[in-house]
């Protein structure tokens, strides 16, 4: 289906959405980097920690998990990783039902980080339903 097979007042409504739908998209990419700033991270720890913190039940935290939930090459990841390690900020251990891949884990240092976090989600969300 193109815009063109739509009726103009559905299209109007399609764009409407799309637009709402960007700007609060834009608005917490805004809301995380600025989060990440006022904690000494980068942006990307901050989504690194994120995506850790949040992942799945049943999911695992490997360097292939975390690429694609980031948009990240492999190696990106594990150089992210590593930094992120080096900062105490992430712990890789050994999973044995990977078939012995390393995964990604938080240590203390990255709860405390994301404990201070949570309280900082705009009031927006929190009236919508999005907390």
């Amino acid at each position: 289906m193109t815009g063109r097979d739509l009726q103009p007042e559905r299209l109007d409504t399609l764009l409407e959405a799309l637009a709402e739908f960007r700007y609060h998209l834009r608005s917490f990419l805004q809301f995380s980097e600025q989060v990440a700033q006022d904690h000494h991270l980068r942006p990307r720890q901050h989504q690194l920690l994120l995506q850790i913190a949040g992942a799945p039940e049943g999911s695992v935290a490997t360097i292939n998990f975390l690429a694609d939930r980031l948009g990240l090459r492999q190696n990106s990841l594990g150089e992210l990783a590593d930094r992120s390690e080096a900062e105490g900020l992430v712990r890789r251990v050994e999973n044995p039902p990977t078939g012995g891949a390393r995964c990604c884990r938080l240590p203390r240092k990255g709860c405390r980080c994301w404990t201070r976090w949570r309280p900082a989600t705009p009031a927006s969300w929190t009236s919508s339903g999005r907390n």
